[in-house]
């Protein structure tokens, strides 16, 4: 999480939404202090007197169809650095819906959702924007840190019938129809 105190904001991280550029990014305005770790929860950074108050909070959201193909990625490719190893590798199939149950089944799919603004990630305008409103002069540029190797499109992934199952269950998805 970083707390800016030059400019009374906070960030919030969210997983595989492309946080970590942000945060090398905001890391460079003046004043930033990078607090707690990096997915820290507001309830968290309060219980533990982290956060000082009178700042605005935001955070970056990504597609969860985005997030969860990202997730199958990244555990398709950690299966194959571990080739040798003495078990079977899961098919992609079978990976891929463990992932879709795993996210069906969470009661929030983001971790933070009571920050003050939210960016849509992709849309970095909108970022920029919201840091020129808080007087952000020299906005430093965002850098890719982290893409995910071996990621097909999202839509490439799921069946029609896990697409209906995490339309009927993700409540956020509706946000990208």
């Amino acid at each position: 999480m970083i707390i800016n105190h030059k400019y009374n904001f906070q960030f919030y991280a969210e997983v595989h939404t492309g946080s970590r550029a942000i945060s090398a990014m905001l890391m460079e305005i003046p004043g930033s202090e990078d607090v707690g770790h990096h997915h820290m929860t507001r309830e968290y950074g309060l219980e533990r007197n982290l956060i000082p108050g009178g700042c605005f909070s935001f955070r970056v959201v990504r597609d969860p169809r985005e997030i969860i193909a990202t997730k199958i990625a990244l555990f398709l490719n950690a299966q194959n650095r571990a080739a040798e190893s003495s078990r079977p590798p899961l098919s992609e199939k079978v990976v891929v819906a463990r992932h879709v149950k795993w996210a069906c089944e969470q009661e929030n799919f983001f971790l933070h959702n009571n920050c003050d603004f939210t960016i849509r990630y992709s849309r970095w305008d909108d970022l920029n924007e919201l840091l020129r409103w808080a007087d952000v002069v020299n906005i430093p540029p965002l850098t890719q840190i982290g893409v995910t190797p071996n990621k097909k499109q999202w839509f490439k992934y799921f069946t029609s019938e896990q697409m209906f199952r995490m339309y009927r269950d993700i409540p956020e998805i509706k946000e990208w129809r």
